[in-house]
């Protein structure tokens, strides 16, 4: 199974930062905690990684693939996910409200935009 990297642009634009500042990356952060284990959906595009496994180094996800092709450092803590499934935080914030009671919208009571909803 070939192995994953989670590209997020938030962290992308953030690492990126240094570079374009002072021409060089900050240090990697060392992985502290792994997930193992689980059924991992990283891309809805690509089939789901069994046995999979996530470093978290501080507070960004540093590593994500199938536990046969990643390495797990030493000293690392490792949380048991078997039989678990995560899955990346996809958002699909595209959406139309076309009954009737979502005419004139703008016009509507918050309260009762609250209770249609």
């Amino acid at each position: 199974m070939r192995k994953h990297k989670v590209a997020l642009g938030y962290v992308l634009g953030v690492t990126a930062l240094p570079v374009l500042l002072f021409g060089q990356s900050p240090p990697p952060a060392k992985a502290t905690l792994a997930l193992k284990g689980a059924t991992l959906y990283v891309n809805p595009k690509e089939p789901a990684i069994k046995d999979g496994v996530i470093l978290i180094a501080g507070n960004r996800i540093s590593d994500v693939g199938s536990a046969a092709s990643t390495t797990i450092p030493q000293g690392v803590e490792i949380l048991d996910c078997t039989g678990l499934t995560i899955t990346a935080g996809y958002w699909n914030g595209h959406v139309h409200f076309v009954e009737r009671k979502w005419a004139d919208a703008s016009s509507i009571p918050t309260a009762e935009l609250e209770d249609q909803l």
